[in-house]
């Protein structure tokens, strides 16, 4: 027998209850592998946004002094490092000197540029950043030029040109240079305060390459002008770099 035809929305099986055809709780949508790790990776990013801002609203003005001056030190001290490695090392090939301000450039700016990533709070403005940086090529510039005018450079050829050279044009390819890639960092830092976003080496990478660039044209140029015997003059010869 037929059973009454019953004129109900909820009778019908795509709105009723659910039948042997429908998904059951442990087969759900919900329970799909990428879903599921979808859902996680958000609350994990919430949680993560909401720890950072706890960090960026605590931190206090002291501790940020404290911090700042401790990475300066630091800074310094991995700058006064590669330039004593640097002048221990030498440079003796065109291979060397190109290569020598990528390892250099990386140096002045590592220790500002790693608490960046892990400690972005700690500073107060961008600006901090780029001046941290440029204040560690002012170190490696000057322990560089104290080297080369203590041990480096010979006494015949300390002249007051080659001592002018060095302090200014030297030190400021350092300065420049740490500088730029110091600008990146501020620009970073800025996203980071506005949007907690996440640091990305990339985001630096522009303007670190620039600053080797930059660096590795003075070190070219340099190379350049002593093959042609016209550097002796302002002491920048290869091996008093």
């Amino acid at each position: 027998m037929m059973e009454p035809y019953a004129d109900s929305v909820d009778a019908e099986p795509v709105f009723g209850r659910p039948t042997a055809l429908s998904v059951s709780d442990d087969n759900g949508i919900g329970d799909e592998p990428a879903l599921a790790s979808r859902s996680e990776a958000m609350v994990a990013a919430e949680r993560r946004r909401a720890w950072c801002d706890r960090q960026w609203q605590s931190v206090g003005r002291g501790r940020q002094l404290g911090e700042i001056v401790g990475i300066g030190l630091v800074s310094g001290f991995v700058a006064v490092v590669c330039a004593l490695l640097r002048g221990w090392v030498g440079v003796e090939s065109l291979a060397l000197v190109v290569g020598a301000p990528v390892v250099e450039e990386v140096a002045k700016v590592a220790c500002p540029l790693m608490v960046l990533e892990k400690r972005p709070w700690v500073f107060p403005s961008g600006w901090v950043v780029a001046a941290l940086c440029a204040v560690s090529g002012l170190v490696f510039a000057t322990v560089e030029n104290i080297l080369y005018f203590c041990w480096y450079i010979p006494p015949e050829r300390m002249t007051d040109g080659v001592m002018a050279w060095r302090l200014s044009v030297c030190t400021l390819v350092h300065v420049s240079a740490a500088a730029i890639t110091g600008i990146g960092l501020a620009r970073v830092w800025r996203r980071m305060a506005t949007t907690r976003f996440r640091f990305e080496f990339s985001s630096v990478m522009p303007w670190l390459a620039a600053a080797m660039v930059l660096h590795g044209l003075y070190n070219l140029g340099a190379f350049v002008f002593e093959w042609f015997g016209k550097c002796n003059a302002f002491g920048c010869s290869l091996s008093h770099w």
